[in-house]
């Protein structure tokens, strides 16, 4: 019997998400996780006042959200000292490369990226048929340089840098992200995903051609309420407000979002902790003949030494209820990545590391 039939470029493509959630690693494991330090979730959770803020909205759960995010956008504009129309606030960064995709490429669109970085900017490219073309790391860093050349080969429609990038952890201040736009065509967008941003000095950027997304998911630790925003000139970032859902970023979530904007204290608190853990991973990592690499977010990479022993200790590590991931790609492909945790988390992750290893 017939039936019917998505169209020519969704038949293409998997049916698997780029990331197996630790939920169904659970289910297949038969029990939770004792250390759950591989999505680089925030362990120290949102801000108390996020969290009153949300529950305080759930009470009015049966009204939509604020289709235009308003208020979060007032607060945003306040904060970053210019008017709401440079954001368009979306659930988290990956909805916003969803509508980024849908508002600016088609099928046989050149869009350049890093093989390796994070990949789930992949699925949405590919999602609409635009041609992929991946630029390799220089040194276990994202080449700005590379992509920028290949932007000007291939007349690309867009070219992604996350910054600081995942899974590297490395950063490239803004001297160098000026470089990358001086190179560009001027017709190139340039997406810089800022997901981890918080964890370095901000740095003040703008061109008519880049939009710039930050998350509440990562040092505000609102992974789960899925609440993020892009920002850039007004006329670069209004195609996104055609296409998107208009009540797709709940009213908890906006609220959540605002309040922890006005929690600075927490917010600085979090960033204190993450570095603190930070090297103790490091020395957990070496401690154990893992060397790592310098990072600017909130997690660690170690160098098992090959891709095969890197795959063989993650599935260790999860058969002993510690759950790491690892890079996919080369040259980063034989490291394991580990998020920093609570001193709890990195007792268990060092016990069952050394049992591993």
């Amino acid at each position: 019997m017939p039936r019917p039939q998505p169209n020519r470029v969704v038949a293409k493509l998997s049916d698997t998400i780029p990331f197996v959630a630790p939920e169904e690693l659970e289910r297949q494991l038969g029990k939770p996780f004792l250390a759950r330090l591989g999505a680089n979730e925030s362990v120290f959770g949102a801000s108390p006042k996020a969290i009153a803020a949300m529950a305080e909205a759930a009470q009015e759960a049966q009204w939509y959200g604020d289709p235009i995010s308003f208020d979060l956008r007032t607060e945003l504009a306040k904060r970053f000292g210019t008017s709401i129309d440079h954001f368009v606030v979306g659930p988290g960064i990956d909805g916003l490369f969803a509508h980024i995709a849908s508002a600016f490429w088609e099928p046989k669109k050149k869009i350049v990226t890093t093989l390796g970085s994070y990949p789930t900017f992949n699925y949405f490219v590919e999602s609409v048929g635009a041609e992929l073309i991946q630029v390799p790391y220089y040194e276990n860093a994202v080449d700005l340089v590379g992509l920028a050349n290949a932007a000007l080969e291939h007349r690309a429609n867009a070219v992604y840098v996350a910054n600081p990038d995942n899974p590297s952890g490395h950063f490239h201040g803004v001297e160098e992200i000026r470089m990358l736009l001086e190179i560009v065509p001027d017709s190139t967008l340039v997406i810089l995903d800022e997901a981890y941003i918080d964890f370095v000095e901000p740095y003040d950027i703008s061109d008519p051609r880049l939009i710039r997304l930050r998350t509440f998911s990562k040092a505000y630790g609102m992974a789960g309420a899925r609440v993020a925003f892009a920002f850039g000139e007004p006329e670069t970032v209004r195609p996104l407000n055609r296409i998107r859902a208009h009540f797709e970023v709940n009213r908890m979530a906006q609220a959540g979002a605002m309040a922890s904007l006005a929690d600075d204290e927490f917010l600085n608190e979090v960033k204190r902790k993450t570095n603190e853990g930070r090297t103790a991973l490091r020395g957990i990592l070496e401690e154990n003949g893992f060397a790592s690499l310098d990072s600017s977010t909130n997690f660690v990479l170690g160098d098992a030494g090959s891709r095969e022993r890197a795959e063989a200790i993650v599935a260790k590590l999860r058969d002993h209820q510690v759950f790491i991931r690892k890079p996919g790609q080369p040259p980063l492909d034989g490291f394991i990545r580990v998020t920093v945790g609570t001193e709890k988390d990195h007792e268990v992750f060092a016990d069952a590391l050394r049992q591993c290893r």
